[in-house]
């Protein structure tokens, strides 16, 4: 199985997280994926969280950034809030309960950037096809913040934390490169909400699908 084999190089070490993969992987399209993820029937914070680390994850080793991961998030967010919720209120609480474990996984992807670049394996950072790689993840990661940010799936709780992580890692570091990405979209869609949207959050057609980068 092709899809095994691929979760396996990127280190979907548990059953969870393969099953997470391969309906990522194996969707048609976003709305597919959210559908798939759903049918999981994930239970509890720790198994949400790991369904979005693997959404992020996959995201950041894409070779070109692909906002396939973002919709796919968007559309899962709103589906498991409304699927277990009984009123409108009810769906308000899982959906903030949700966008917290997202923050989490955001800014979990962003300390670790970090201590990479920092020192955290200095072997790989002197290496420059390492290097190259990082940079892309924290671009990605950058694009995918502020998408999720015009989408409010972060708050300004997370664009706070983001804030306090800018100032230790400095202004090369991989919490600036999202905070400012975060500021410049907001701009952005303060001049052009459209053009905000399409560059952030919508896929460039429907059905683009880049994730044979991925399997490549």
């Amino acid at each position: 199985d092709q899809l095994a084999i691929l979760a396996t190089k990127m280190r979907m070490n548990t059953d969870l997280r393969r099953s997470i993969f391969a309906a990522l992987m194996g969707a048609g399209d976003a709305m597919d994926a959210a559908d798939r993820l759903a049918r999981l029937n994930l239970k509890g914070a720790q198994q949400t969280r790991e369904c979005l680390r693997v959404l992020l994850e996959c995201c950041l080793q894409e070779r070109e950034y692909n906002t396939y991961y973002l919709e796919a998030t968007q559309r899962y967010v709103a589906r498991v809030s409304l699927a277990s919720s009984q009123s409108p209120a009810a769906a308000a609480r899982r959906r903030k309960h949700v966008c917290f474990e997202l923050t989490g996984c955001v800014l979990d992807c962003t300390k670790d950037l970090a201590d990479d670049a920092n020192g955290g394996d200095k072997k790989k950072a002197s290496n420059g096809a390492s290097s190259k790689r990082s940079m892309r993840r924290s671009a990605h990661l950058s694009l995918f913040a502020a998408g999720a940010f015009l989408g409010s799936l972060l708050d300004a709780v997370a664009f706070g934390k983001l804030a306090a992580l800018a100032q230790v890692g400095g202004p090369t570091g991989a919490a600036a490169s999202v905070f400012r990405h975060i500021i410049q979209a907001v701009l952005l869609r303060s001049v052009d909400s459209a053009d905000a949207t399409r560059v952030l959050v919508t896929p460039e057609r429907p059905g683009d699908d880049t994730r044979d980068h991925i399997r490549a």
